[in-house]
């Protein structure tokens, strides 16, 4: 596609509009341009636009790719400025929103260092911290390594959010476990590294969705033994023909995080369901599946269920993070 920076002139089903080719702009440069509001609203209505972040807009037919998410970062990051939190995590690849965010334009977040005066300004979130030389500059922009980046976020976010989120930025090689750990330690007394070394300490690469983090998260909050992740299930031919999120080998017990967006259809919903018969019948492996009203909801019966399924007693921790979505 043509990266001219130019305005022309397209017909959306005999919408006459100006959209930008190639680079983001906002609505005070599209005004400028002759688009007026209610055309950008049009647009987006349309699917010829997206939003990528909060009041920056991009023609839709752009790839969703790094360069593309610097080039919006660029026309809100305020001068001196480093992009953080989960905005960075966004730069590294990870969409970090939780569920009730979605179908939102996230804000941009960055950080100042001390001394600085926060801005203020709508669609940006800043922070005052001390950033040093965790910095990589992408596409032209600063942003806060990947270490640091999930270090931010286990300590900032709700708890599952800020697993799910290092665990993603783990799943794509930009972090580990160990390493995480390591640098959580070089920072004693910092606001809310406690819980960061806690929750580095769950992190696990092998995770293959929020949801995932999530459940575990909750299992190992009820007290129950830390579960293995991505268990695979062999034929007598050693071909693996089945692999469960998470569970206990020795007991051949597993818990399921069943998604929305895969297994919520009724043909879904039948597959699902001999799927299970067959893992109990001819491999052995009982299996209870949740999805993410029971794991972000409030409810105890996850954890009993859990708890009868293990043959344990439940040790529930009210840390609260799950009435954030809820």
């Amino acid at each position: 596609m043509p990266h001219s920076g130019r305005m022309r002139t397209i017909s959306l089903d005999g919408l006459g509009a100006l959209i930008m080719e190639g680079r983001p702009f906002d609505r005070a440069e599209a005004d400028r341009e002759g688009l007026r509001p209610q055309d950008v609203t049009d647009l987006l209505a349309r699917g010829a636009l997206r939003q990528p972040v909060r009041g920056v807009y991009l023609d839709d037919r752009v790839p969703d790719d790094l360069a593309s998410r610097a080039a919006c970062l660029k026309l809100r990051l305020p001068p001196g400025a480093v992009v953080g939190r989960v905005t960075a995590a966004w730069i590294w690849g990870i969409d970090g929103r939780s569920p009730d965010q979605l179908h939102t334009p996230p804000p941009v977040e960055c950080i100042v260092p001390p001394g600085r005066q926060p801005l203020r300004r709508p669609g940006v979130r800043c922070y005052v911290a001390q950033v040093g030389s965790e910095i990589c500059e992408v596409g032209g922009i600063p942003v806060t390594t990947p270490v640091r980046t999930a270090l931010d976020t286990l300590r900032w976010l709700p708890p599952h959010m800020g697993l799910a989120i290092a665990d993603a930025l783990a799943a794509a090689g930009l972090v580990t476990r160990d390493g995480l750990l390591r640098r959580a330690h070089e920072s004693p007394g910092v606001h809310g590294i406690a819980r960061a070394r806690r929750l580095a300490d769950l992190v696990e690469p092998r995770t293959e969705s929020m949801g995932e983090s999530w459940l575990r998260l909750r299992i190992v909050d009820a007290g129950f033994p830390r579960p293995t992740v991505q268990i695979e299930i062999f034929d007598a031919a050693g071909r693996c023909v089945y692999r469960l999120d998470m569970g206990w080998e020795g007991e051949r017990l597993a818990v399921e995080y069943d998604g929305e967006a895969y297994h919520s259809a009724p043909d879904a919903v039948v597959r699902d369901g001999r799927r299970r018969d067959e893992l109990e019948r001819i491999y052995g492996w009982r299996v209870l599946t949740v999805g993410k009203g029971e794991v972000l909801g409030t409810s105890p019966a996850l954890e009993r269920a859990i708890g009868e399924l293990l043959g344990r007693e439940v040790r529930i921790r009210r840390r609260g993070w799950r009435r954030e979505f809820t």
